[in-house]
């Protein structure tokens, strides 16, 4: 099948001999046209079936990133489950750090600037603690920053308009071997329940080849 353009030179060959011919339609010229009408049919339906291919296949790319997009969500939603329950658990041991074979948690605090939380109304805040507006007749709004950089300076007046709230904390998680103790080997602790009783079984921890979803 000739490509679109060989076409549209095709068609400029018989308005050519159209010209020469002074419009009269020869069989040469007749059998040109016939030709040519064929094979215009049948790219039309050719570029028609690629046209329809391809928006197919992308309505499909779009369905499947989507559907990919819902499962990345929940798998993140998952591993953030099981770092919030680690932050649980931390937090209820008084730990700040927990390690395993090969992963460890840490708690650690959020950076940037510290939140304030006002003790009075916007309204009661002085003009020291307010972005200037020159020449405007109307007070500019509370700089936090001024607030938050005069607390931290001691200032009796900023502390008693405003407080610093305390930082709020994220878990860190990290993956690598964990340093041995040679002279105090670890072991593993494995509660087997065996009719009803509890009792603790010990066992060497051994370092997993592969990594396995670990249940909550």
């Amino acid at each position: 099948m000739p490509t679109i353009f060989s076409l549209a030179d095709f068609q400029s060959d018989i308005d050519v001999a159209l010209i020469e011919s002074c419009g009269d339609v020869t069989p040469a010229i007749q059998a040109m046209l016939d030709v040519h009408e064929k094979l215009e049919s049948d790219k039309i339906d050719a570029y028609g079936i690629v046209y329809r291919d391809h928006m197919d296949r992308a309505a499909s790319c779009r369905k499947l990133a989507e559907e990919l997009e819902a499962r990345a969500k929940q798998h993140e939603a998952t591993a953030d489950g099981r770092r919030r329950l680690m932050q649980w658990y931390m937090e209820r041991r008084g730990m700040r750090e927990l390690s395993g074979s090969f992963a460890r948690f840490s708690i650690a605090k959020n950076g940037g600037n510290q939140k304030i939380e006002l003790k009075v109304p916007e309204a009661d805040v002085p003009d020291s603690f307010r972005k200037p507006l020159p020449a405007q007749p109307t007070r500019g709004d509370v700089d936090t920053n001024a607030i938050r950089a005069a607390i931290a300076a001691g200032s009796e007046e900023a502390a008693a308009i405003a407080i610093l709230l305390p930082r709020t904390e994220r878990v860190d998680i990290s993956f690598g071997p964990r340093k041995r103790n040679a002279e105090k080997p670890e072991v593993a602790v494995n509660l087997s329940v065996l009719d009803g009783q509890v009792g603790p079984t010990v066992e060497p921890v051994a370092e997993p080849s592969v990594a396995e979803p670990i249940a909550a």
